[in-house]
């Protein structure tokens, strides 16, 4: 299959990010010629201020003639009826002070390069006309990663273009409360999975590993003894496949693939076991052993976050494995960032962050410094899955690392085969093992489920023949779909709830 024909059912399942193809007038720019820097955001003083509020859209307003009236309902109902967050003014005059001020290394627009929206907020104040309170600020990523604020004359027909770069170590603790997932709810399911090219630009993660960033994340805080990254994600590659029977009505979870080689296709050998568990599986080339080791953790982490752009995924199903020294990466990354990561399946490959003692061959040095904490006391909570075998030559290493780390009173638990080397394992192995790895959650998702079918049936039974809703009906249909949200009682809830009413 060629690549073009290959990469049309991606876009249509999982969405392109927008672009801000959007460019000032000739002649003019994002600020005021010779003058002081344009605010984008323009947040009235006064008692006009402190009414105010932003919708954050999904994609256009559900309601054209007033975006500023956005549905009441679950995170869920808004959502579905393209909303994704509603916020009042204190967060969005926390978010406007994010904004630099005008510094010899701030440029006064963004390369637009690779720049990607990623999310559109509507500001609105009480007392204003529909048309005067839908201006739209937009928070855009550049392609290094950095955030700004934009106000685009598309988007604002008769204001004057402009940008703000925004600190993102601001900025992050609020826009990191908001869903990511950019695409709609209505497409078919996959009927024959294929690998295809993901589509551009990719999105840059949150966590930047400069040299302060590996500090914090692999050293415990010391100084690392390697490089901060430097990749440009436009010449990067990335790699999806689709579960069988994905639907965006249903979060699948996510696998990241991480090979030894500069391959980045995932293998086949993890198909089976993902179209069973409703998971994603994304790799990314040149991101084998030779990649410099700060570029290939900080490509893994921009490879969740883009697919978390892309596809309709519950962040309680973030895995990654990986091959050999994939599978050491798989289980460093996990260690290392359990706040992103919920699994792993390192496959002929393990590191920990003790010294691992191997009879009669000497001490293994920690790969990594022991994290915070914080971090170790969620590291508990993950599962981790090494995958081995006795005729691979990392097996007594894998073993003494795996009892090591359960000593730590981490959840290891190691799947070997006999006839298995330092290769990839038969897609039943590796099936028991993602299969372990996922099981806590299918666990809680049953239960949520289960109990959101009982309210349901509840509210209805209640409902009885009336076509028309009351206010406890529509609470407790809302309720429903905060339950068990995306789940099908979630959805035969929203259903009910958007019939119309006899007149």
């Amino acid at each position: 299959m060629s690549p073009a024909r290959a990469f049309a059912p991606t876009i249509l399942i999982c969405t392109a990010a927008t672009v801000l193809v959007a460019q000032p007038p000739k002649g003019t720019s994002r600020r005021d010629p010779g003058g002081p820097p344009v605010d984008p955001w323009r947040l009235p003083s006064g008692s006009a201020g402190s009414s105010l509020k932003g919708v954050v859209l999904a994609g256009p307003p559900p309601n054209a003639d007033d975006p500023c009236s956005p549905p009441d309902g679950s995170p869920m109902y808004r959502r579905v009826h393209g909303v994704t967050q509603v916020v009042d003014g204190r967060v969005l005059r926390q978010l406007s002070a994010t904004g630099k001020t005008r510094q010899p290394d701030v440029p006064p627009t963004p390369d637009d390069r690779d720049l990607a929206t990623l999310w559109r907020i509507v500001i609105c104040a009480k007392g204003e006309s529909p048309t005067a309170s839908a201006r739209v600020v937009s928070i855009a990523q550049a392609g290094n990663g950095a955030l700004w604020a934009m106000l685009d004359p598309h988007d604002n027909p008769g204001e004057q273009p402009a940008s703000q770069a925004l600190k993102a170590e601001d900025a992050a603790p609020i826009l990191d409360a908001w869903p990511t997932y950019e695409g709609g709810f209505t497409t078919a399911p996959i009927a024959t999975p294929i690998v295809a090219g993901m589509p551009k630009p990719y999105i840059a993660s949150r966590f930047q590993l400069d040299k302060s960033g590996l500090g914090e994340r692999f050293t415990r805080g010391r100084t690392p003894n390697i490089d901060g990254m430097d990749r440009l994600l436009r010449l990067e590659q990335m790699h999806l496949r689709l579960p069988r029977g994905y639907s965006p009505r249903e979060p699948a979870g996510l696998l990241i693939w991480v090979d030894a080689s500069d391959r980045g296709e995932p293998p086949s050998c993890l198909f089976e076991a993902s179209d069973a568990a409703n998971i994603a599986i994304v790799g990314i080339d040149n991101c084998g052993n030779t990649r410099p080791i700060a570029n290939r953790y900080q490509l893994i982490l921009d490879a969740v976050a883009t697919a978390k752009r892309r596809c309709h995924l519950d962040d309680r199903r973030i895995y990654i494995s990986g091959l050999s020294g994939g599978g050491r990466v798989s289980s460093i990354l996990t260690a290392c960032f359990p706040d992103v990561f919920t699994g792993a399946v390192p496959i002929v490959g393990l590191s920990h962050y003790e010294p691992v003692d191997l009879p009669g061959r000497g001490m293994v040095p920690p790969a990594f410094a022991k994290p915070q904490e914080r971090l170790v006391s969620l590291l508990k909570r993950r599962r981790i899955a090494p995958v081995t075998g006795a005729r691979d030559f990392n097996q007594g290493e894998i073993q003494a690392a795996a009892t090591a780390m359960r000593g730590e009173g981490l959840q290891v638990k190691s799947f070997e085969a006999l006839d298995l080397g330092h290769e990839l394992p038969k897609p039943a192995l590796f099936a028991e093992a993602l299969n372990w790895v996922d099981e806590p959650y299918r666990k809680v998702r049953r239960a949520e489920i289960e109990k959101a079918d009982r309210a349901l049936q509840a509210v209805l039974a209640k409902i009885g023949d009336r076509t028309s809703l009351n206010d406890a009906d529509r609470e407790a249909l809302m309720r429903v779909t905060e339950i068990a949200p995306w789940s099908v009682p979630a959805w035969t809830a929203v259903e009910r709830l958007d019939q119309p009413s006899p007149k």
